[in-house]
């Protein structure tokens, strides 16, 4: 096994310790004599792409165009029916799921089919009293940086103060099994990250991730070839004019490695590139990467499509209604474009944080 895959499987088991138990294990033989899981480890259900704010760096908002159209409760409700037979982890995001006015009652029934459950959401809406008797295993909060910060990112005033109370409320009852943060590294907060991240360690909660920015830049986008082997390959990511100065990479770099250090084991780089694969991430240089995530794991969009990723929403395997989870996975059409993704070495994929 490759040293960047140690280190990946390393990473996985701290931040998401739900996906690393026995299921896993016995799909491990299948993985490396197949190339996938014999069954999705886990799936994400993108249960809308409407969110409440507006953010400049979102991977959707950024990209322009949003498809409102949603899965019904009912919808949902066969899909979960589906996953109960070898009861995968549930990443539920979207989008913002709390704009959904069913949430609760589809956590409830994630919940109520024994399935582990990781919640990502800005919190602006959710009510903290209301996830209590859920038994909800893992929530995931996005906050940006200090309030000025935050709120200038997401376009909302006071979204950050909201946000950090009921976090903190959140913490202080114990509402959740495992409480954290995710936030996204960019010239806008990489130089608050200090003050940031001591204030959300001492509210006590599990860890903090730093995910790196999921961008390509203007001419990359210009160069994209959209289709290949009958699949759509234009991705929903943010577009930028230019690749990040490297002066502000530098300071950026010395700052996260004394972040991970003074907070070890709470403070973590996703995905954790070492200083040469850092720069080439920001400075637009080419790095040849596999993609793991579309061997074991699988996303629902809010249409109830069955896509790779949520990068590759128009790449649609098939319907999980209509078609089943478990046939879509194992279809010819998957392990098609599990080819043509390692195939291609995507600029989107190199810098993908799965």
């Amino acid at each position: 096994m490759k040293p960047g895959c140690l280190k990946k499987i390393y990473l996985y088991r701290r931040l998401y310790p739900e996906l690393l138990d026995y299921r896993l294990m016995k799909q491990g033989l299948a993985y490396f004599l197949k190339k996938a899981t014999g069954l999705p480890v886990s799936v994400n259900i993108m249960v809308t792409y409407r969110c409440n704010f507006r953010c400049g760096i979102c991977s959707f908002y950024g990209s322009g165009g949003i498809d409102n159209i949603e899965m019904s409760f009912k919808d949902i409700i066969k899909i979960l029916d589906q996953l109960d037979v070898f009861k995968p982890v549930i990443f539920l995001g979207g989008g913002e799921p709390f704009v959904r006015q069913d949430i609760y009652e589809i956590i409830n029934e994630i919940k109520k089919r024994g399935m582990k459950l990781i919640v990502s959401s800005n919190g602006f809406l959710m009510e903290p009293e209301r996830l209590k008797g859920l038994d909800l295993d893992h929530l995931i909060l996005s906050i940006y940086g200090p309030d000025e910060i935050h709120d200038k990112i997401t376009n909302l005033a006071g979204s950050c103060r909201t946000v950090m109370e009921k976090m903190k409320y959140i913490a202080g009852e114990k509402i959740v099994k495992r409480l954290a943060v995710s936030t996204v590294l960019m010239p806008d907060n990489s130089d608050y990250l200090d003050e940031f991240i001591k204030g959300l360690i001492d509210l006590g909660i599990d860890y903090v991730k730093i995910e790196n920015m999921n961008f390509i830049t203007k001419k990359e986008s210009q160069n994209l070839n959209v289709s290949i082997g009958g699949f759509n390959t234009r991705p929903s990511t943010l577009i930028v004019e230019n690749d990040i100065e490297e002066q502000i990479l530098e300071r950026a770099w010395d700052r996260l490695e004394r972040l991970k250090n003074k907070y070890r084991g709470k403070v973590f780089l996703k995905p954790d590139l070492d200083k040469n694969d850092f720069f080439k991430w920001y400075l637009g240089e080419d790095r040849k990467v596999s993609c793991h995530f579309v061997r074991h794991s699988l996303f629902i969009s809010p249409r109830g499509n069955v896509i790779p990723c949520q990068f590759f929403g128009n790449s649609v395997i098939g319907t999980a209604v209509q078609d089943g989870v478990k046939y879509l996975w194992n279809s010819g059409k998957y392990r098609d474009f599990r080819r043509l993704i390692n195939r291609n070495n995507f600029k989107v994929c190199q810098r993908c944080c799965k």
